[in-house]
């Protein structure tokens, strides 16, 4: 008698159709309407909410996030910053944020491949071959631009510009 007792005040998500529409706070279950957890959090009973349909959850672990109300069983994990591919952290991870990487000074990024992220790889500004002067100098976003020195200038290459030869 308690099995039954205890199995009919669990209900699962799998299995479970539903034709009820709920806002963004909630989701469908067996057409009523139950709470996600909050941003920073996930649900704390896998494929089960209690009768009362309202969510029991637990606040993410150190190192992931989310970043919207949900009802994931885990929360995902946070980005990371890769000194070995010229970035560095830019916006910490916290609970409900993921971490976000930049160039570090010295780097660029070329367009990310995937949308949203800031940067997937950085790649190091190129340096001026001796006779070459920095025409515009790179950013976090764009490459160092390098032209020929004029007739009467010179420069040793690297991040200089062109200087005025003189005798």
């Amino acid at each position: 008698m308690f099995r039954f007792l205890s199995g009919a005040l669990h209900l699962t998500f799998q299995g479970l159709a539903s034709s009820v529409e709920c806002d963004s706070q909630h989701f469908p279950v067996d057409n009523r309407c139950c709470a996600k957890c909050p941003r920073g959090s996930k649900m704390h009973l896998h494929g089960v909410i209690f009768l009362r349909f309202l969510a029991h959850c637990l606040p993410c672990p150190p190192g992931t996030y989310t970043e919207f109300s949900n009802y994931l069983d885990r929360c995902l994990l946070c980005e990371r910053c890769s000194e070995d591919h010229g970035m560095e952290e830019r916006r910490t991870c916290l609970p409900n944020q993921n971490r976000r990487c930049r160039c570090m000074k010295g780097f660029f990024l070329e367009p990310p491949q995937v949308p949203g992220r800031d940067a997937d790889m950085c790649y190091r500004h190129q340096q001026c071959q001796p006779g070459e002067g920095v025409l515009k100098e790179g950013t976090r976003r764009s490459d160092t631009s390098c032209a020929p020195c004029a007739m009467g200038m010179f420069s040793q290459g690297g991040n200089h510009t062109c200087q005025v030869w003189t005798e």
